[in-house]
C-alpha cells in the first residue's frame, strides 16, 4: 500500500505534490519523495519518514520544475532503508544482485507480486535485446537492413569485428550493472564477512 501523485503544467509542482503527498500520508508513512523535472534535468528528493518530515520549504525550493511525481511508501517487501525510499531516478538503476534481492523480496509476497516481476523483467530483456548491438536482435536488424541497402551480404570481417564489438559493449555494461550494486551494497557485504571472523 502506497501513494503516488503527479502533477504536470504547473509552476509550483513540487508544492502540489508536496500537499498531495500530505493528503495521502495515510496510505504511507515510512518514506516520501518527490523528483521534478524543468524541461531539462530531473531532481530528486527522499527520505525516510512522514512528507513533513522531509520537505521543508527550503528543499521544496531546491526542486525545481514544472512535472513532479511524487511517492509514499509503505513497506509491504524490503528493507526499511532510505535506499528503497521512491520514486527512483535512471541513475538509480540496479543489477544483478538486486535482482536476485528483489526476486527474494517478491517470492515472500506472494506468488502474484513474484510473477509480476518476472514479467517486468523478461519486458526489459526483450527490450535490451533490440538495442543496435550487433550480436542482439537489434544488431540483427540492423545487419539486413545494411544487406538490404547494400544488395549483398556483409563480408565475415565486418561481422566478426561488430561482433567483437558488441561483446565488447555487453561486457562493459554489465561490468557496470555489478559495479553499481557492489557499491550499493559495500558495507552490507562488509559487516557480513565481519560477522564471518
Amino acid at each position: 500500500m502506497c501513494g503516488v501523485v503527479g502533477i504536470f503544467g504547473h509552476p509550483e509542482a513540487s508544492t502540489l505534490a508536496y500537499l498531495s503527498l500530505y493528503a495521502l500520508q495515510h496510505r504511507g508513512q515510512e518514506s516520501a519523495g518527490i523528483v521534478t523535472s524543468d524541461g531539462d534535468a530531473l531532481t530528486r528528493r527522499a527520505g525516510m519518514g512522514l512528507v513533513a518530515d522531509v520537505f521543508s520549504r527550503d528543499v521544496l525550493a531546491s526542486l525545481p520544475g514544472r512535472a513532479a511525481i511524487g511517492h509514499v511508501r509503505y513497506s509491504t517487501a524490503g528493507d526499511s532503508h532510505s535506499s528503497n525510499a521512491q520514486p527512483f531516478l535512471l541513475r538509480d538503476h540496479r543489477g544483478p544482485i538486486a535482482i536476485a534481492q528483489m526476486a527474494g523480496e517478491t517470492a515472500r509476497a506472494g506468488m502474484l507480486s513474484f510473477l509480476f516481476l518476472v514479467a517486468v523483467l523478461s519486458v526489459n530483456l526483450g527490450v535490451l535485446n533490440l538495442l543496435p548491438i550487433p550480436i542482439l536482435d537489434g544488431g540483427q536488424i540492423v545487419f539486413a537492413l545494411a544487406e538490404g541497402v547494400k544488395g549483398e551480404p556483409l563480408s565475415m570481417r565486418v561481422r566478426e569485428i561488430a561482433a567483437q564489438i558488441g561483446v565488447s559493449l555487453l561486457v562493459l555494461l554489465m561490468g557496470f550493472a555489478f559495479w553499481n550494486d557492489l557499491s550499493r551494497y559495500w558495507s552490507r557485504i562488509i559487516n557480513f564477512f565481519e560477522g564471518l571472523v
